[in-house]
């Protein structure tokens, strides 16, 4: 592959200078101030790409999903909008709790927008956006580990101006925004957006009304800016809202290695404990569900259309975010000073169907609200200075409040548990009665309890209920208060006519707090700990209660029998079988079992996942990290047009805690800090009067303790378990061409190369046996821990390219446009597992084209065609349920071909 890459790349750049050589017309130059100062991108010895808001227009950008067609090492991931991320060569992160945060930092305007998701979508009325790659940390107030998203929105201006823009086209796509702007009085100008945006998403919901996983949004913006004759200012007030009517997913189920690949079948295929119960896809008896007639039907209809889906809840996510900044730079006599303050409000709230299926089964839903605020103060050096410098402060504050709801429906495992157990209890544990019970529930004849037994009454009902109201709730709120303060800078030094040399260092002090509070609606004792499992052992009697259970649950009911006296404390002394319990007593015999009887009849029927109460608690916890992070650029320009530069810098990302778990233990524990070491060498140069621009940067990243979440499963439940990968390497190449070959006419070539590998990561997320057969594992105190060293990492296509063209040709009527983009990514895993048609695609191929009529009086007409190959089978996402909660996966797909038509006016 890599040699096809070379032969084109090189096939591209000869095709280039024998057609350059015919037109030496000059580039226009683009302006950036990633350094903080106003530069021609050329002069920026760094890894840089930037575009302005026309090319962003030309090439239908409407989100930062768009860009990844013109950054060739540049990913998103995420399963929904509220979940996205961005990757830069390699770094990035699916964590997307409130507690955690961006290993590529998003900047609106300068301001630091920590929940990545809140600018994601509805682009409208940009300036330009920059993209730095590597660490950024000496120049921007929040530390970038992997890098910086600069977006730049335009200015007010004195002139009077209108623009309307109006779009449809397929795919239910509508855009329609408006701006604004002009001179307000004498120094003061202001401008005015708002725009909207519906597009409709690749996945259907069919069981309510046709709702899909499209984004709906909604934006307006509006800024001032102020000048003097000593300084300038600027304010802005901005409102986003992002709907999404359902939250949508195929789901593959593969029970037999005929129906599926056998590496698909490996990872997917549920354990044979799971497969027991009756189990298909997580948590889920699909014969047991209304919805379907029988197993085989139901995975008929879950394999007949897989951009459509039948679930059980009416699922959504919204987001709402607000934002007030403002920015003041004062132009002293030897300095500028620049004071940056904002306050940013998140809100945002869904409800997925876990399983994705019409079983009521897994539900999560979740509300949450932050609010950030942020103050950085920066002094820099003139424009003229010989020795160009920049030191500031900053500040940022995060506090909020998330609350994740799992609820479990009567045809999920937890439930079916549940209602099991409460049978057994209601025939008499350890009795007789108990087993005809259970034989009645499962033959589906047991009705349930008397209302006079009002406990387990309760429990039937919370375990068979229909309605999602009532369904078993497991509530998990977890509360943040985040602080962070540093300083930062550096300084470039003229060493010669030709050298220069920057330092720079940063230091960051992170402050992370939080409080973690679990609650559910069905605590007793735990379901599995009732229900016989000892049936159809040798020796089984219905009148032996020594026979109904293994020696392993008899340990479980003396744990809680245990637990209970200790909770009880002096009171169990007047409960005569639990004050009967004393040393010489053994799990399972006559004392214990009268013992968690009691305890039953006290406490009721606890249904996963948080089924009794020492899974009911709060921690509060907070933890401190510091880093200094020292930058080194050195730069050499043989001549006025070229440059080659060599960059050593680290980077820092706090650590966290955990979320979405029901184990004080776990909550504690956290997770470290992420480090970032890395060594760039690059070379940037302009050729045939500035009609050709060619940059090259060669890099090296060892990236320590990578935080990793994953569903795992403790004690049988499955959790969000955050752990850090000891150590990375990721070695790169990009390539960037620019060239005017013809009157108009622009070519863009770019290539990006990525090697990314585990150096030492032991995966004890699940028991990988099950999927990997017999091996070693890596940690002694976790079966079938995986060790992952040497393999690739995710979200890092390794060859990558981008060929655009771009023509300008005028007419009597007007300007007409034409633009053409291919993108070719190959090898992009979406997980560390790698199986094609699940957790890993080959290439992923995108062709846009667009047209472009610019009329003299101020309208255009663009015609516009995205993924014009209609590539629509390219996995965007995809989730491994754990084999022992019944298997399975969840996956998203890219939107396929969509074509439409914009009209703007400028007045």
């Amino acid at each position: 592959m890599f040699k096809i890459f070379l032969k084109y790349g090189v096939s591209v750049a000869l095709l280039l200078t024998s057609t350059i050589s015919l037109a030496q017309t000059a580039l226009e130059e683009m302006v950036v101030t990633s350094q903080k100062r106003e530069q021609n991108l050329l002069d920026v010895p760094s890894a840089l790409q930037a575009f302005s808001g026309d090319m962003l227009e030309d090439a239908g950008v409407r989100d930062t999903n768009d860009l990844t067609n013109m950054i060739p090492d540049m990913m998103m991931s995420g399963e929904d909008p509220g979940r996205a991320n961005i990757w830069l060569r390699g770094i990035g992160s699916t964590k997307f709790d409130i507690g955690s945060e961006s290993s590529n930092a998003l900047f609106v305007d300068e301001v630091y927008m920590p929940r990545v998701q809140s600018v994601m979508s509805g682009l409208v009325d940009i300036e330009r956006i920059e993209i730095l790659k590597g660490p950024q940390g000496t120049l921007y107030g929040r530390n970038a580990l992997g890098g910086a998203v600069s977006i730049f929105y335009k200015k007010p201006t004195s002139e009077f101006e209108q623009k309307i823009k109006v779009g449809a086209g397929d795919s239910g796509y509508e855009s329609l925004s408006y701006m604004l702007s002009g001179e307000l009085s004498d120094g003061l100008y202001g401008r005015m957006i708002l725009g909207y945006q519906d597009i409709e998403g690749v996945h259907t919901d069919t069981s309510f009304g046709g709702s899909d996983d499209g984004p709906k949004n909604e934006n307006i913006r509006f800024s001032l800016f102020g000048e003097g004759s000593d300084m300038e200012w600027s304010f802005t007030a901005e409102n986003a809202v992002s709907k999404v009517d359902g939250l949508i997913s195929e789901v593959k189920i593969c029970r037999n290695a005929t129906e599926c690949s056998a590496q698909q079948f490996n990872l997917i295929k549920a354990s044979a404990a799971a497969a027991a119960q009756g189990l298909d896809v997580f948590q889920t008896n699909l014969s047991a569900a209304a919805a379907y007639a029988s197993d085989d039907a139901a995975i008929a209809a879950l394999r007949a259309d897989p951009y459509s889906a039948t679930q059980s809840e009416n699922t959504f996510d919204r987001r709402d975010d607000n934002l007030l900044a403002t920015r003041i730079k004062l132009f002293r006599d030897n300095y500028d000073l620049t004071v940056i303050a904002s306050t940013n409000q998140n809100q945002g709230e869904e409800l997925k169907d876990f399983d994705a299926t019409a079983a009521k089964s897994f539900s999560q839903s979740s509300i949450q609200k932050t609010n950030q605020s942020n103050i950085e103060l920066r002094w820099s050096s003139k424009a003229e200075d010989e020795i160009q410098w920049v030191a500031g402060i900053y500040s940022f504050l995060d506090y909020g409040d998330r609350i994740d709801t799992f609820k479990t429906g009567p045809e999920g495992a937890f439930n079916m548990q549940g209602a099991a157990a409460v049978a057994v209890a209601d025939g008499g544990i350890f009795t007789a009665g108990a087993i005809t019970n259970l034989q009645a529930y499962q033959a589906g004849t047991y009705t349930g309890p008397a209302q006079t037994k009002a406990l387990l009454a309760e429990d039937w009902g919370i375990a068979t209920s229909q309605n999602y109201e009532n369904h078993g709730t497991a509530a998990l709120d977890l509360r943040i208060n985040n602080k962070s303060s540093a300083a930062f800078g550096q300084v470039t030094i003229p060493m010669a006519d030709q050298w220069n040399i920057t330092l720079g260092a940063r230091y960051t002090y992170d402050t992370k707090g939080m409080t973690y509070i679990t609650s559910s609606n069905a605590v007793g004792v735990p379901a599995q700990l009732v229900i016989p499992n000892n049936l159809t052992a040798a020796g089984f009697n219905p009148a032996n209660p020594a026979t109904h259970y293994t020696a392993q649950i008899f340990a479980g009911q003396k744990a809680v029998v245990d637990g209970g006296i200790a909770a009880l404390g002096a009171q169990a002394a007047a409960i005569p079988t639990l004050a009967a319990i004393d040393a010489n007593d053994t799990a399972g015999n006559a004392d214990y079992i009268a013992a968690f009887g009691t305890l039953v009849a006290l406490q009721g029927i606890g249904i996963a996942p948080i089924a009794s109460s020492a899974q009911t608690f709060t921690a509060t916890n907070q933890a401190s990290w510091t880093s200094t992070d020292p930058k080194l650029t050195i730069d050499y320009k043989p001549t006025d047009d070229s440059m080659l530069w060599f960059t050593y810098a680290t980077g820092f990302k706090g650590g966290g805690w955990q979320f979405a778990t029901y184990f004080k233990e776990l909550v504690d524990q956290g997770f470290d800090p992420e480090e970032l070491e890395m060594y760039e060498i690059g070379y940037k140069g302009s050729f045939l009067n500035d009609s050709l621009r060619l940059s090259a940067t060669g890099y090296t990243y060892d990236w320590t303790n990578k935080q990793l979440i994953k569903v795992s499963v403790v004690q049988g439940l499955p959790i969000g378990l955050t752990r850090n990968a000891g150590a990375s390497t990721i070695n790169g190449l990009d390539l960037n061409m620019t060239a005017r070959v013809g009157m108009g006419t622009t070519i863009n070539f770019d290539y990006a190369y990525i090697d990314a590998q585990y150096d030492n990561y032991c995966d004890d997320s699940r028991d990988w046996s099950e999927v990997h057969g017999t091996f070693t594992a890596c940690n002694s105190n976790s079966a079938g821990s995986y060790s992952r060293a040497g393999g690739s990492m995710p979200w890092t296509p390794e060859q990558s390219m981008i060929l655009s063209v771009n023509h300008v040709q005028p007419t009597d009527i007007g300007d007409v446009v034409i633009g053409a983009s291919y993108s070719y990514k190959s090898d992009i895993a979406l997980g560390d597992e790698r199986v094609e048609g699940l957790t890993f695609n080959d290439t992923i191929e995108r062709l846009n084209f667009s047209t472009t009529i610019e009329f003299n009086n101020g309208t255009s007409l663009r015609g516009f065609c995205t993924n014009c190959l209609d590539e629509k089978d390219d996995i965007a996402f995809s989730l491994i349920y754990p084999q022992s909660q019944g298997g399975g996966a969840r996956i998203k797909y890219y939107p396929g071909m969509r074509a439409g038509l914009e009209v703007i006016h400028k007045f």
